[in-house]
C-alpha cells in the first residue's frame, strides 16, 4: 500500500513539475518577441522520500538566463550611442544656422557687398549704385547679428531640450526604485511574476544608461543601485532627480536633488544624450561662436582701414563703415558679432561712402571703391580672404558634423553587436521552446500514465482486500 501511494506522490509531483515546465516554456514563446524579456527556465529539482530516497520531481520556481556581463555591456553601448545621436541631431540643427536652407549664407551677403562696391566704381557718382551699397552693407550687418543670435538661440533651445531629457530620466528613476520596491517584497518568490517585475524594471535601467552615463550595482535581494557621476541616482527604494539649469558663465549645470539636497556634478557628466548635448551646446557652439566673433573683427577692420583711406562725396575721409548700433567702435570679442552694424551716419547718408581717393578726388574719382571691392582678395586672418574664412566658419561645423555621423553610425553597430550578444545567452529560440514544449507534454503524459497505472493498481488492491 505504501509504495502504491508512494507511486502517486511521484507521478503527482512529475505532472506538476512538468505543467510548470509547460507553462514557463509558453512564457518564452509568448515573450520571445518583447523587448528586454530575458527566457526563463522551469527550475525542477528531484524530490526526496525518507532517509535520502530519490523519487519523483518538483518544481522550485522560474530561473533567468541573465548575464551580468553582456547586459552592462549593452548598457555602456547604449550610453555611447544616446551621446553620439544627441551630438549628432544637434549639430544639423547648428549647421542649419551657418548654412541655411534657404542658400543666403553670411559669405553669400558678403560677396554681394563686394560685387556692390565694384558697381560703385563704374559709376562712383551714381546715387542708386550708393544705395546699393548701403543695402549691401546692411545686409552684411544683418547677417552677423542674425547668425550670432541664432548660435544663441540655438544655446536656449538646447537647454530645454537638456532638461526635457532629464525630465524623462527622472521619470524613469522613480519606476525603477518602485520596481526595486516590489522586487524585494518578492525576494522569497522565485516567480514569472517575479521575473517579469526585473525584466521590466532592467529595461529601464537600459532607457536611463541612454540618457546619462550609468553604472548598476546588483544587491542580493533583486534590487539595484544605480551610480551616475560618482554619486547614486537609485538606491533601493530610493530615487534622486536630475536637474538642469545653467551656470554663471551659462553653461549647463547638473545636479542630483534627494531630499531637498542638491549635489553638483556638472564636472562628471559626460555621458549619454545629456552629455552630448552638452558637448554640442557648451563647446561646438562656443567655438562657433569664438570664431565668428573673430571673423567680424577681422572683417570689418579690414574694410574700416581701406574706407578710412577714402573720400566721400563731401571731400572728407571716410568714417568707419561697421561700428556698434550707434556709431561707437565694435566691442571686442566676445559679442562683436552680435553687436555688427553699419555705420548709421553712412546708413542715413549715401554721400558719406568713400569711394574716391586724394588722387581721384569726387565726384568721379572711384579708387575707394575699387579698393574696398579688392578687400574681397586679401587676406583678413588666419583663415584668408573673407570667403575662405566664412568657408573656414561652415567647414569646421560640417566636418564636426561629419564626425558625429560617423561616431553615431559606429555606436550603432556597437550597440547591434552587444545586444546580439545578450541575445545568444537571454534570448529565446524558438526552436529550442518548441523541443522544450515536446519534452514538457511527454513527461507530463507519462507521469499521467504512472497516475493512472498506480490508481488502477490501488483500486484493485483495494477490492481484494
Amino acid at each position: 500500500m505504501s509504495s502504491l501511494l508512494s507511486v502517486l506522490n511521484v507521478a503527482r509531483g512529475g505532472m506538476s513539475a512538468n505543467s510548470a515546465g509547460v507553462a514557463v516554456t509558453g512564457e518564452n514563446i509568448t515573450g520571445a518577441n518583447q523587448k528586454g524579456f530575458v527566457r526563463r527556465s522551469a527550475l525542477i529539482e528531484t524530490r526526496v522520500f525518507g532517509h535520502n530516497v530519490a523519487g519523483g520531481a518538483q518544481f522550485m520556481g522560474v530561473g533567468r538566463a541573465f548575464d551580468r556581463f553582456s547586459y552592462r555591456n549593452v548598457l555602456r553601448e547604449t550610453g555611447h550611442l544616446g551621446h553620439a545621436d544627441a551630438r549628432s541631431s544637434s549639430l544639423q540643427q547648428i549647421e542649419q544656422v551657418i548654412t541655411p536652407t534657404d542658400g543666403h549664407t553670411l559669405g553669400d551677403r558678403i560677396a554681394g557687398m563686394f560685387t556692390a562696391f565694384d558697381e560703385l566704381g563704374k559709376k562712383p557718382d551714381d546715387v542708386t549704385a550708393r544705395k546699393l551699397v548701403i543695402q549691401a552693407a546692411e545686409d552684411v550687418s544683418s547677417g552677423f547679428r542674425e547668425t550670432s543670435s541664432r548660435l544663441s538661440q540655438s544655446r536656449d533651445e538646447l537647454l530645454v531640450r537638456a532638461q526635457g531629457v532629464a525630465e524623462e530620466v527622472n521619470v524613469r528613476l522613480e519606476r525603477i526604485a518602485e520596481y526595486n520596491d516590489r522586487i524585494q517584497r518578492m525576494q522569497s518568490q522565485d516567480s514569472s511574476g517575479r521575473a517579469e517585475l526585473i525584466d521590466q524594471r532592467d529595461e529601464f535601467v537600459r532607457e536611463v544608461s541612454e540618457r546619462i552615463d550609468l553604472e548598476v550595482v546588483e544587491g542580493d535581494a533583486g534590487a539595484v543601485t544605480l551610480l551616475s557621476s560618482g554619486s547614486a541616482l537609485v538606491d533601493d527604494g530610493k530615487a534622486s532627480s536630475v536637474q538642469v539649469s545653467v551656470d554663471a558663465n551659462n553653461d549647463l549645470k547638473f545636479e542630483f536633488v534627494r531630499d531637498g539636497n542638491a549635489l553638483d556634478v556638472s564636472s562628471k557628466v559626460t555621458g549619454g544624450r545629456l552629455g552630448g548635448i552638452r558637448e554640442a551646446r557648451d563647446t561646438d557652439v562656443v567655438s562657433l561662436q569664438t570664431d565668428l566673433d573673430q571673423f567680424a573683427v577681422d572683417f570689418a577692420a579690414a574694410v574700416n582701414a581701406v574706407h578710412n583711406t577714402g573720400i566721400d562725396l563731401n571731400g572728407n575721409a571716410g568714417l568707419d563703415l561697421f561700428t556698434d548700433p550707434v556709431g561707437a567702435a565694435l566691442p571686442a570679442p566676445p559679442g562683436t558679432a552680435f553687436a555688427f552694424s553699419l555705420n548709421p551716419n553712412i546708413a542715413g547718408d549715401s554721400d558719406l561712402i568713400a569711394a574716391a581717393t586724394a588722387g581721384a578726388p569726387p565726384p568721379g574719382g572711384n579708387d575707394g571703391a575699387i579698393a574696398l571691392s579688392q578687400v574681397s582678395q586679401t587676406v583678413i586672418g588666419a583663415d584668408g580672404t573673407p570667403s575662405e574664412t566664412f568657408g573656414a566658419l561652415a567647414g569646421s561645423i560640417g566636418n564636426k558634423l561629419v564626425a558625429a555621423y560617423s561616431s553615431r553610425d559606429m555606436r550603432e553597430s556597437t550597440v547591434a553587436h552587444a545586444d546580439n550578444l545578450r541575445q545568444s545567452i537571454s534570448g529565446v529560440s524558438l526552436d529550442e521552446e518548441m523541443i522544450n514544449l515536446t519534452k514538457f507534454q511527454r513527461a507530463f503524459d507519462a507521469s499521467m500514465r504512472v497516475l493512472q497505472a498506480a490508481d488502477e493498481m490501488l483500486r484493485t488492491l483495494v477490492q481484494r482486500l
